[in-house]
């Protein structure tokens, strides 16, 4: 009998997906177990098996929904759900969902040059901001990427916010953030493009004490491999402003998750060699590596 790796990938893909469409019959024929008690003892609910489906579309080059992906996992539209079969979290559901969080163990970062094993990696206060006109928090994605990135790497998500394509807006929401002692680390996405109300850089650039011009060089370059010539319509930035380090990351999915993957993960890691902006933006420190 031949063991799960050993059968063909074609295979395993409709047997995995067989055993997901029994998951969701199963939640489907328990409609009473609520989202909240599948977080306290699992750490998912059906609003993750949404989110993931739509990461998986997104990672495949797809455009889904989070309204028609939670459609598919809750087998009618999320609003109706809601109204016929979510109750209001008991006190104890909330105490018990608070209690469970310490426990939560982060995903250590990718692997990359380290001073020493023993060496523990320091976290960081990171708030983000999504730029955009039309978008909610049901339906940031481009935000929703980068916090789940940032958390599972050890980090502690300081703020997030939405605001629209407005330069006064942006620069007045990012002005709170670098003079906000509790923040270390500023993420934006959106609005770094060329269409007549991108302004991210606009309103960013000028509260900048120092640029990092390499991150947008490296960004490109990374993106390049990816979208080819059309990275050279990405206008993302980085730069120090009050101890605080800024990177303004275009809107898609797929550019935040570069931006992170590429660049952030190791950058934001204070163990990273043979140097890293977390260590000029941890008090105390104030270099390099």
């Amino acid at each position: 009998m031949a063991t799960f790796d050993e059968l063909d990938a074609t295979t395993r893909t409709e047997l995995e997906a067989a055993a997901f469409r029994r998951l969701l019959k199963h939640l489907d024929d328990n409609k009473d177990v609520q989202n909240i008690d599948l977080m306290i003892l699992a750490d998912f609910c059906r609003n993750c098996l949404s989110k993931w489906l739509v990461t998986a579309a997104d990672e495949r080059g797809t455009a889904l929904e989070l309204d028609a992906a939670r459609e598919y996992v809750y087998g009618m539209p999320y609003s109706e759900w809601k109204a016929n079969h979510q109750g209001e979290a008991t006190p104890e559901q909330l105490a018990a969902l608070e209690a469970r969080k310490p426990r939560k163990r982060p995903t250590p970062p990718p692997t990359s040059t380290r001073s020493s094993a023993m060496d523990a990696m320091e976290a960081l206060n990171i708030a983000v901001l999504t730029v955009s006109d039309t978008r909610t928090e049901e339906t940031d994605r481009s935000g929703q990427s980068l916090v789940q990135r940032l958390t599972e790497a050890g980090h502690r998500l300081a703020d997030k916010r939405i605001v629209p394509d407005d330069v006064y807006q942006i620069r007045a929401v990012v002005a709170q953030w670098i003079a906000d002692p509790g923040v270390q680390v500023v993420l934006t996405t959106g609005g770094t493009g060329f269409t007549g109300r991108d302004s991210t850089p606009e309103a960013v650039s000028v509260l900048l004490d120092k640029r990092i011009e390499g991150f947008g060089e490296r960004f490109r370059q990374l993106s390049g491999d990816e979208i080819g010539s059309s990275t050279i319509q990405s206008r993302a930035l980085g730069g120090f402003a009050n101890a605080t380090v800024v990177f303004c990351l275009p809107g898609s999915t797929g550019a935040c998750r570069t931006g992170w993957d590429g660049i952030l993960a190791e950058q934001l890691d204070s163990r990273h060699k043979p140097c890293n902006f977390a260590n000029l933006v941890i008090p105390g420190r104030g270099q390099h590596g």
